[in-house]
């Protein structure tokens, strides 16, 4: 396992980062996971990364995240977004978080303009701001029969799609926000 720590201008930890290179070491230990299920999720991610293009120049490309999810690197406070598969729910999601003092910010800033973002992303987007944990959390997600490999050109389709809705709505947008909360 690789860890990545990040130190920010003042020498502050800002945070930590934990990329596997055996897919076991990301098991918690005492759960039991199929090797086998695991081995599959990896190949579909490790395909849509390799397949996977963003229409906005400044976005990098997407790298796994854990076990079976990719994160995708984001401007401040969002950080980076989450694509997901949900075997027992079933469904795949896509989910951008923002915690901190910026966050509740954030979330008025975006409420002001949820009716341009819910035309961009699409009317299913989830938009919630918790009080209890200081979080603010944008989501959406696909119910569908997740394991079926019948299902895994839909999966990529709707992810690339999405993905690259999440990224070109939300890149300005936080930029604008960026300028406007620096003032």
């Amino acid at each position: 396992i690789t860890k990545t720590i990040y130190f920010s201008p003042e020498g502050e930890h800002a945070s930590i980062e934990e990329e596997a290179d055996e897919i076991s070491d990301v098991i918690p230990s005492g759960k039991k996971y199929d090797p086998e299920i695991i081995k599959k999720n990896r190949e579909f991610w490790d395909d849509f990364i390799s397949k996977c293009k963003f229409e906005h120049p400044d976005q990098s490309s997407p790298r796994h995240g854990g076990r079976n999810w990719i994160r995708i690197d984001f401007p401040s406070p969002i950080k980076w977004i989450s694509a997901y598969r949900y075997v027992a729910g079933p469904y795949i999601g896509i989910s951008a978080r923002a915690g901190g003092e910026d966050a509740k910010k954030l979330f008025d800033f975006l409420n002001e303009r949820k009716s341009y973002m819910m035309s961009e992303l699409g009317a299913d987007i989830n938009f919630i701001f918790d009080d209890a944990t200081n979080e603010m959390t944008l989501g959406e997600r696909l119910d569908i029969q997740v394991d079926d490999p019948e299902t895994f050109k839909l999966q990529n389709e709707w992810f690339q799609e999405n993905l690259n809705k999440f990224s070109n709505t939300l890149r300005p947008l936080l930029k604008e926000f960026s300028t406007s909360n620096s003032k």
